[in-house]
């Protein structure tokens, strides 16, 4: 009997409106911008070409996606015959992925910061309309619980079993791709994303994997360098989001190198490496 699994996350762009209004005002910047984030879109591709430990059923796993204004959403489905029971932690681990690099791309590109949610439940999604429980309870998600910039997941979507599948990579929680939140939630780690799949960045078609690992230290240098700006703002509420990414930025990007990626030291926007 065929299985249907959907997971849909609901994704804010923070900033992108002023960045529409200064900075995409014709038709030829607007196809610019997709073209560039359609360079992401195609990224997926290879991350389940590639995928560790190649599955049977990444050919039956879709995605999906599409722009409202400052917003986008993003669908990944199966539907297949699969008794593998680990199938939903799996399209958990590839949406994870693939929001990190989603939040990558902007930070390099922009200097921008992504907030949203992910749920379950049932969302219908095409190019002309978007429609559901699922959609509406990730933007409800994103703009009451999430605050900080980071998506996190619906209750119901976590579950031991997924935890502990994407655990078998880094048994750790500020390690892991999913990684718990100092309040409860479950988000998308994608600081450590960089520890196994250098940042996807919009260098042209022929973008090759060894490109993209040499930019690895200077998305961290970038993260930094947002953090370090954001913490001038006046606006407690505001500045308070980049003390939650500073906290965060240190939680994953320790310096005690015990990890597989370079761990550093932040102060404001200077790095320390150590191997």
């Amino acid at each position: 009997m065929p299985k249907e699994i959907k997971y849909t996350a609901f994704i804010d762009v923070l900033g992108f409106s002023n960045h529409i209004e200064n900075k995409i005002t014709n038709d030829k910047e607007s196809q610019d911008f997709m073209q560039d984030f359609e360079k992401v879109i195609n990224y997926f591709e290879y991350e389940k070409i590639s995928f560790p430990n190649q599955h049977d059923e990444l050919k039956d796993i879709h995605y999906n996606y599409t722009w409202i204004s400052d917003t986008f959403v993003i669908t990944i489905e199966y539907n297949g015959n699969s008794t593998n029971k680990n199938l939903s932690g799996l399209l958990i681990y590839l949406l994870a992925l693939t929001i990190s690099q989603v939040y990558h791309f902007f930070a390099r590109k922009y200097g921008l910061l992504l907030r949203g949610a992910i749920t379950s439940k049932y969302t219908f999604l095409d190019k002309n309309l978007i429609l559901g429980k699922g959609i509406v309870e990730a933007a409800k998600l994103e703009k009451e619980i999430a605050i900080y910039p980071r998506v996190i997941f619906a209750e119901d979507v976590i579950s031991d079993e997924i935890i502990n599948y994407i655990a078998l990579v880094h048994n750790d929680n500020n390690l892991n791709i999913v990684s718990k939140d100092f309040d409860g939630w479950y988000f998308v780690n994608y600081l450590a994303s960089l520890q196994d799949l250098p940042p996807m960045i919009s260098v042209g078609n022929e973008t090759k994997l060894a490109e993209a690992k040499s930019d690895q230290m200077e998305t961290v240098k970038i993260y930094s360098q947002i953090i370090d700006k954001g913490l001038k703002e006046k606006n407690l509420k505001i500045r308070s989001k980049y003390f939650w990414l500073k906290e965060y930025f240190n939680r994953v990007l320790p310096s005690d190198g015990k990890t597989n990626m370079f761990a550093y030291n932040i102060i404001g926007d200077k790095f320390d490496k150590k191997r």
